[in-house]
């Protein structure tokens, strides 16, 4: 809490086996709009103090984005790659090399 983050969570997973599917209902669920085109970019993992699989995914919503999640979500914020790369995270280390490597291969 207190940091910026990317969307992300476990609940659907819990739902739903297809992570494409899983994603999208993320996406909807947290901020009420649809996920369309939903591409893997790419994983890390890491086993720093529990084994954690965290998937990346890029696409395009469909909508204007609203907070829905209240409980875990303050505030929501449009960013550059560049602005996020130049902010503190809530998961630093890998959300920002996976921002970096998505500018140098998307952009």
């Amino acid at each position: 809490m207190g940091k910026w983050s990317l969307p992300g969570g476990v609940g659907a997973l819990e739902k739903e086996n297809n992570p494409m599917k899983a994603v999208a209902q993320e996406v909807q669920g947290d901020f009420g709009v649809d996920y369309i085109n939903c591409d893997l970019f790419t994983m890390q993992y890491s086993d720093q103090t529990e084994p954690t699989l965290r998937l990346y995914f890029y696409g395009k919503i469909k909508g204007d984005p609203q907070i829905k999640s209240v409980k875990t979500i303050q505030e929501l914020k449009w960013f550059t790659i560049d602005e996020a790369l130049d902010t503190e995270l809530a998961f630093e280390e890998t959300d920002k090399e996976v921002i970096h490597n998505f500018k140098k291969k998307v952009f």
